[in-house]
């Protein structure tokens, strides 16, 4: 084919024309090449539009015809602009495809996209606000290595999202002015952090952040985005500075407080080259990407989160009281220093208690707001 369609653009190459040429004279390819005083195959790759219009073939078709040099130059010209214009119009459709898979109200709330901007323009700022030239990177499973989810079924739109989230992370948690990473301050610092699950997250959280910041970890909250599946993410961004990426999938804050533990232990394993993400379902583990995925160190993370939320001895002797009820659990939390809601999410775990059990009495729903 020696033309490009695409919706209602049409480029055609010189070579179209030449081959009507062809058409009206009644020849073969054959006659007209050794005519043009050409080769047959430089003719038959011109009609086939896969070689260009070269000057001296222009000249000869010029002689040949009674037509001009520069009309047949034009006529290359034209092709290649509109052929130009074409793969724009397929590259951009192809971004905006990519765009509409993202939730655009996330973007509009962070202030990354305006809604009155043009199509042309959230897919322009939106790659220079993700580092990339294209969209399309961002659908690679493994643009940031080791990553981890929990999603079963794991698609595209998944990988993308994912992918988003956590560079918009990156972008919040390069602009936070830390102290160089201290892993024996930040040990130090973990009970005083959990006892904090005492306060409303809402008055915690600024706490939580200043103690992490001391200790060279960047904590950056943002709300849930859609179809990420990630409720937490750490990343080093360099020896002496971590982000840990969190946000408020679920609203619950029980899950917060595992999360944020689960993520401090990744920290502390302080694997520099890996991205560590959670999810707070209980499916098996998928791969999202590839990299380093150690299912040992998440193993490590859960027991530790587990263990320094709600001591083994004490969690033990208290599920094996009967009755358990909203009284007891406040009793116990309020025993080891803990929100009730850390409690409560535990039972709910391991299936002490159902699902919908208490939820109204305990469970304390939170939600991050992006001044």
């Amino acid at each position: 084919m020696s033309n490009k369609v695409y919706k209602d653009l049409a480029a055609f190459h010189p070579g179209y024309y030449v081959q009507d040429i062809i058409d009206d004279m009644e020849i073969t390819q054959s006659e007209f090449a050794k005519r043009l005083n050409t080769t047959g195959k430089t003719l038959s790759q011109l009609l086939a539009g896969k070689i260009p219009l070269s000057v001296d073939l222009a000249s000869k078709l010029s002689q040949m015809t009674g037509t001009s040099v520069t009309m047949w130059l034009n006529l290359q010209s034209q092709y290649d602009e509109k052929v130009l214009e074409i793969e724009r119009r397929q590259k951009f459709d192809e971004e905006y495809e990519i765009l509409q898979q993202i939730d655009l109200n996330y973007l509009y709330l962070l202030g990354i996209l305006k809604k009155e901007d043009s199509p042309e323009e959230k897919v322009q700022t939106l790659c220079s606000c993700l580092n990339v030239a294209s969209l399309q990177a961002m659908m690679q499973p493994d643009l940031l290595t080791a990553c981890r989810t929990n999603i079963q079924n794991i698609n595209p739109q998944n990988v993308l999202n994912a992918n988003v989230w956590i560079q918009l992370g990156l972008n919040f948690a390069r602009k936070e002015d830390c102290a160089p990473f201290d892993k024996t301050k930040l040990t130090k610092n973990i009970e005083t952090l959990c006892r904090l699950s005492c306060e409303p997250l809402s008055t915690a959280f600024p706490k939580i952040k200043k103690i992490l910041n001391d200790c060279g970890i960047a904590l950056v909250a943002l709300p849930y985005l859609k179809k990420s599946g990630l409720s937490g993410a750490v990343k080093w961004l360099n020896k002496d500075k971590v982000m840990l990426l969190i946000n408020d999938r679920g609203k619950d804050a029980g899950k917060f407080w595992f999360t944020l533990l689960h993520e401090l232990r990744h920290i502390m394993q302080k694997r520099m080259t890996a991205v560590y993400l959670s999810t707070p379902t209980k499916a098996n583990a998928q791969i999202l990407s590839l990299g380093r995925n150690d299912l040992e160190e998440e193993t490590d993370a859960d027991r530790y989160a587990q263990e320094t939320l709600i001591p083994a001895k004490e969690y033990q002797a208290f599920k094996n009281t009967r009755p358990i009820t909203v009284a007891s659990i406040k009793q116990f939390a309020q025993s080891i220093h803990r929100s009730p809601a850390i409690v409560h999410g535990r039972l709910q775990k391991d299936e002490v208690l159902s699902w919908s059990r208490f939820n109204t009495e305990l469970r304390e729903s939170y939600q991050f707001v992006v001044a």
